[in-house]
């Protein structure tokens, strides 16, 4: 009994690996594109698809462009759709339809059907030339079988933005573009090939028909402004075109630096143009970039660019220091330095106001300044005997502080020496501080802020001196006093009585408050 059922349940099993609804075979046109269904229904265990005798995600079938859907209702009804895209590769590929049972896994049942695909494909590489206007192909590269290998020919249809221009058996074809009047604008392009029955399926290009531009430099020169400390340069530049399109060139400097830019629109008409770019406000000792650009409706059609260098100098730096209350200058020169010395100029930020000197050799100099103030020091080339108007030298700042007192004896109204302190200027310097600066970027306001608070210490430090030497001399006018005016009698060999001190009580004198002071019964006067 159990052996009966067990061959019964075989029985059923092969029965059951059945295909009620095989794939069939489908010829279909290339230019229609698309996709392609295959349906397989039947009963079974599993059901599996091969195309080319090889599973559907096999690595050589992932060209295909295959997918596998499902359709299944129950599990005693087995149905699944291959779907196969329209493609030149898969002319002629055999489907399969597999349906396995269990009981006989190794010889399921089967059902073949294969895709055939009629016409031929697109041109292929396509190309457009702005310089010749010459637009070139590759002939297609899939043919059905049914078309004759010989006799007929593949003929191309041009179409220019949607517009039927011309038919040729060629693979290129030369476009007038002024006469089509599509000129220095974009170009949609389709080429449709056609043979026998068949005809392509066209793909459009875009091209842009703009001119070609090519820029090359004439001359470039270069002018120093004394007068704002810097350069103004000229550089002329040529432009030529391949055809005549409206077009914009556009001058700019790299680093920009404020430096204004030079745009001028011009029309190219396949001759030279010739572009000005005038660059002002160039500092020395720089290295900068001319950009000169050409467009064509904002597309980019050439970019070119031109390095140059502002003049340098053979001084690069300058050395200040402290030198018995005088400014010790020294100029530091290039490697291979031609300049003969140095010139240095002193500039007062406060007023303006600037002293300069002479320096030979690379020695240091000491110099003594006539006023007190913040200068700014730089130095200059001496070249032949000339000075050199521009400078690499980084400005130093220094503050020169003078100062010296000049004290004097005069007689008052009542006939006593009064002391007189009086502030004079000497001839040297005392330099207070040395501190590198740039000249552009000093604020007025931070130089008075300095000017004040010198000026005050300066003050403290006068009366405090003033003070000291009023003291001094008070106590030696009062000694002298005491040594006039006292008597003493005190030799007692000669029977001699000491009498009594006799000290003034008082020195009246008509002072004037405002410039006078009485300390200790005599008199000083304070002079600024």
């Amino acid at each position: 009994m159990k052996i009966f059922m067990l061959l019964l349940v075989i029985s059923l099993s092969v029965e059951g690996a059945v295909i009620t609804t095989p794939p069939e075979s489908v010829t279909v046109l290339l230019n229609e594109g698309g996709r392609v269904n295959f349906s397989c229904k039947g009963t079974g265990d599993a059901l599996r698809w091969t195309v080319e005798g090889l599973p559907t995600d096999h690595s050589l079938n992932q060209g295909r462009d295959l997918t596998v859907t499902n359709t299944s209702a129950s599990p005693a009804v087995l149905s699944s759709v291959l779907s196969v895209s329209v493609l030149p590769n898969n002319d002629g590929v055999s489907i399969t339809c597999h349906i396995y049972s269990i009981s006989n896994p190794f010889d399921p049942t089967t059902s073949t059907s294969t895709l055939t695909i009629r016409g031929i494909s697109s041109v292929e590489d396509l190309q457009w030339s702005n310089d010749d206007q010459l637009l070139s192909w590759s002939p297609p590269s899939f043919y059905s079988n049914d078309i004759p290998p010989q006799g007929a020919s593949t003929t191309y249809n041009i179409l220019v933005n949607g517009i039927s221009v011309t038919n040729t058996t060629d693979t290129s074809v030369w476009l007038n573009t002024t006469s089509l009047d599509i000129s220095c604008q974009e170009l949609n392009v389709n080429v449709i090939a056609s043979i026998a029955q068949y005809v392509s399926v066209g793909t459009v290009h875009s091209f842009n028909s703009t001119a070609n531009y090519t820029v090359s430099y004439e001359s470039f020169s270069m002018n120093y402004d004394q007068s704002n400390a810097t350069f103004s340069a000229n550089l002329t530049s040529l432009i030529n075109s391949t055809q005549s399109c409206d077009s914009t060139i556009m001058g700019r400097v790299d680093p920009d630096e404020e430096i204004e830019e030079n745009t001028q629109v011009f029309n190219a008409n396949e001759k030279e143009e010739i572009f000005q770019y005038k660059m002002i406000g160039l500092k020395p000792c720089r290295t900068y970039t001319a950009v000169i650009d050409v467009f064509h409706y904002f597309i980019r059609g050439d970019k070119t660019n031109f390095t140059f260098s502002t003049p340098s100098s053979d001084v690069y730096d300058i050395i200040v220091s402290n030198e018995n209350e005088s400014v010790s200058v020294e100029c530091v020169y290039a490697l291979l330095s031609t300049a003969e010395g140095c010139h240095v100029v002193f500039n007062d930020v406060a007023n303006k106001r600037s002293e300069s000197f002479n320096i030979t050799g690379s020695d240091n100099t000491t110099i003594s300044l006539s006023t007190s103030g913040h200068y700014t020091v730089t130095a200059y080339d001496i070249l032949n005997g000339s000075i050199i108007p521009w400078s690499c030298v980084q400005p130093k700042l220094v503050t020169v502080v003078k100062l010296m007192l000049s004290p004097s004896f005069v007689r008052s109204s009542n006939g006593k020496d009064v002391i007189r302190l009086q502030l004079k200027s000497p001839s040297r310097s005392a330099v207070i501080n040395i501190s590198p600066a740039i000249t552009s970027t000093i604020n007025s306001n931070s130089i008075n802020s300095v000017v004040l608070i010198g000026s005050g210490v300066g003050a403290v430090i006068v009366f405090a001196l003033i003070t000291i030497i009023i003291a001094i001399s008070a106590v030696w006018h009062i000694r002298r006093i005491k040594t006039k005016s006292t008597f003493m009698i005190n030799n007692l060999a000669y029977g001699q009585i000491p009498l009594p001190q006799q000290m003034p009580s008082g020195i009246k004198t008509y002072v004037n408050p405002a410039y006078e002071t009485v300390i200790n019964n005599v008199l000083y006067e304070t002079v600024f």
